[in-house]
């Protein structure tokens, strides 16, 4: 299968990259960043088109990897230049608004939302590849690519846009805000000079938030002012995180223990 990607030079295009042209695929990407393309086929045995719309030109899937910020533009410039056969699917972290973009601009082609839920330093094995049909035609193109992902080892779970949307405030929106409070309150610690009596739960924690503050602000900024309802999510932590506290300022230990075990005995826990 012939298969182009548009922002392959990215860090999860790349991936696509490399672990479909393993598969067998013939692979064309394209980018703005030429460079970073040119790195890419160096990498693996893929080959980089002059631009999208060359891209594009008789691949029978088209997978989109662009910033959310970019996402319009970039499905507005090919969709004149895709037709009947071909396929199309965007792996934005959101999918409402993606999957608007593309049902209004691309007419002949079949379009799919979906979300590969891991990034770029996972082998993919037992990941969660997130799926969003909303139609009968997207359905069925769903199931054939589902049966796919399910054999080379994802996870294929298949939700509306807004479901997806909706989770995805928890499962990246608040955890990534988790991530950014902690380096924040961690930056006026100095907390480096006590790794050495560090311990397991420590560094978890650290690797966690090393990896989230590591990658591409530009990426996470954007999700946490992209995902609606995020906010109220993230001041719910905050009432949370305040109650804790003032347990902890104000000595009640019993009440903090009694804090704690109901936590476990939540629904949270089951």
């Amino acid at each position: 299968m012939k298969i182009a990607i548009i922002g392959g030079g990215g860090q999860m295009g790349a991936w696509f990259a490399r672990f479909l042209s393993e598969k067998g695929h013939e692979v064309v990407i394209s980018g703005r960043n030429s460079r970073k393309c040119r790195m890419v086929e160096r990498q693996c045995p893929v080959s980089v088109a002059r631009d999208n719309i060359a891209a594009v030109d008789g691949a029978e899937l088209v997978i989109i990897s662009v910033l959310l910020q970019d996402f319009e533009g970039v499905v507005k410039e090919i969709a004149p230049h895709l037709g009947i056969g071909q396929k199309v699917i965007d792996i934005t972290s959101v999918k409402a608004v993606p999957v608007e973009i593309m049902h209004s601009n691309i007419k002949g082609a079949t379009v799919l939302g979906t979300h590969p839920v891991f990034g770029p330093s996972s082998s993919g094995k037992g990941e969660n590849f997130v799926l969003t049909p909303t139609n009968e035609e997207e359905r069925r193109f769903a199931g054939k690519l589902g049966s796919r992902l399910t054999m080379m080892g994802f996870n294929v779970v298949q939700v509306t846009p807004e479901e997806h949307d909706e989770a995805m405030n928890i499962i990246l929106g608040l955890t990534h805000f988790v991530a950014f409070a902690t380096a924040d309150a961690w930056s006026r610690m100095h907390i480096m000079k006590y790794m050495g009596l560090s311990g397991p739960s420590f560094r978890k924690l650290k690797s966690f938030v090393d990896d989230i503050i590591s990658s591409d602000p530009n990426f996470y900024s954007y999700l946490q002012t992209s995902l609606h309802g995020l906010g109220g999510l993230e001041d719910t932590f905050a009432e949370s995180a305040g109650k804790i506290a003032k347990l902890v300022k104000d000595g009640k230990q019993k009440e903090l223990m009694e804090h704690i075990r109901s936590l476990s005995d939540s629904a949270y826990s089951k």
